[in-house]
């Protein structure tokens, strides 16, 4: 298809051009154009556009731009070290002036701020590269490369400066801690520690090894209390005096469902710490489970597929909104082949949308009628409905009353069932409950 283009647009350029070496695309397409040049944390984060100036034309640069090349010239005096800089897509070694490149789709690259000096300023230059040879040669930013001090909140000491360091994760059942340092010479450092800080003067200096480079350590269960609160810390002192901390972490010891503060004495906590500890549904931070928030279609058909062990991975007709390695593309595929969810047309089946909650009585009630291997017509209706069931789609009615004559569907026993309103963390929760307990899965 490009052979076809080049001699396409080779064809046309006759006209006006006397010689064929002179057809050049960077003279007929706009100029790629650096737009933002900063930095996060320890990142130098380079942004350019190309044809958004040319909306009308409906050009895609991409069917004529091999890759574009961005050069980094230092314009004060910099190390005469050779640096390798490795971006993913290529690696390249130069000296004082240095090039990376991108593909033809990529708008944005990310540039490690250990490889420049801060302080000094560089000229980062983009040039886009056609698929008939010719160079579309765009902008020229000058930026100056910040301390991390001034991009970042972590603490710096001294000519350790270009540091930021913070534990990673905390992970329960081993008490696993994983931190992670940056540009930290060792030969400087006399020691790290680990602080563990808790209630009642609970205090413990855990000494790691300088020269270990293992990014975790394993600290004994028995020396910690159930059900409380610790914070930990990450500490390195150097041979001069100087000392980093990290950031400091919580981490809560004992079950896991207590950990999340925002469904203390909530009305569902012990059906919602039943699906906790069983592995099918999570909180949204390491402390919090966020009950009020609205859940999403493919949220709401993960928890089931979850709860229930069915996932497919292959189907005859995937959605063309779910894409292929999706956390939630196994369980919709499955539940589609089930035929316990649909699609909206299109073959869409609008992952991201709010679930409502007639959606979600639609999806219970189909779901009990294969568990026991009946016919949705056959499961009976309540003789009394909710007092709202007007409200609901035509088609959901029906589902409404069988699901609340399953009793799937009784979140707080009230009268209404507001079949419209987005379903929410907390009620699916409860109703996924009610579901396994109706399947005999879950007492």
């Amino acid at each position: 298809m490009k052979k076809v283009l080049v001699a396409f647009f080779f064809l046309i350029g006759l006209n006006s051009y006397s010689n064929a070496n002179d057809l050049l695309f960077s003279e007929r397409l706009f100029y790629p154009e650096i737009t933002e040049v900063t930095q996060v944390n320890d990142k130098v984060i380079i942004k350019w556009q190309h044809g958004e100036k040319d909306a009308t034309s409906n050009i895609k640069y991409e069917n004529y731009v091999t890759k574009y090349k961005i050069e980094v010239t230092a314009k004060g005096e910099v190390d005469e070290e050779v640096y390798k800089i490795k971006f993913g897509i290529v690696e390249v070694e130069k000296g004082t002036s240095y090039y990376f490149e991108a593909t033809p789709t990529v708008r944005e690259v990310e540039l490690e701020t250990g490889l420049l000096k801060i302080g000094n300023a560089y000229d980062f230059k983009i040039n886009a590269y056609y698929v008939d040879s010719s160079i579309g040669i765009g902008n020229l930013v000058e930026y100056t490369i910040k301390p991390i001090s001034d991009v970042t909140e972590s603490y710096l000491k001294n000519k350790y400066e270009s540091t930021f360091l913070y534990p990673l994760s905390i992970q329960l059942g081993n008490l696993l801690i994983k931190w992670k340092d940056q540009h930290i010479d060792d030969d400087d450092v006399k020691n790290r520690v680990i602080q563990i800080i808790g209630e009642d003067d609970f205090n413990r200096l855990y000494e790691i090894d300088k020269d270990n480079d293992r990014l975790y350590f394993k600290i004994d269960e028995d020396e910690f209390e159930m059900d409380e609160w610790y914070t930990v810390q990450e500490k390195i002192f150097f041979e001069d005096g100087s000392f980093l901390e990290s950031n400091e972490r919580e981490f809560y010891f004992g079950d896991v469902f207590r950990r999340f503060k925002d469904i203390e004495d909530h009305f569902a906590d012990d059906k919602i710490a039943k699906l906790i500890k069983a592995g099918i549904i999570k909180g949204t931070s390491y402390s919090t489970f966020s009950p009020d928030e609205n859940l999403t279609r493919e949220q709401f058909v993960t928890l089931l597929g979850r709860a229930l062990g069915i996932a497919d991975k292959k189907i005859d007709e995937p959605f063309v909104d779910v894409p292929s390695g999706r956390y939630s593309e196994q369980y919709i595929n499955a539940f589609s082949k089930l035929g316990i969810v649909e699609g909206y047309g299109d073959n869409e089946f609008g992952p991201q949308d709010h679930v409502t909650k007639e959606q979600m009585a639609k999806i219970l009630v189909e779901v009990y009628a294969y568990y026991k291997e009946r016919d949705v017509e056959d499961i009976p209706k309540t003789s009394s409905t909710y007092d709202d069931i007007d409200e609901a789609s035509e088609w959901a009615k029906i589902y409404i009353s069988k699901a609340k004559r399953l009793g799937v569907t009784n979140v707080k026993n009230e009268d209404n069932y507001r079949p419209k309103d987005n379903g929410k963390r907390d009620e699916a929760a409860v109703m996924i409950y009610n579901l396994l307990r109706s399947l005999d899965i879950l007492r």
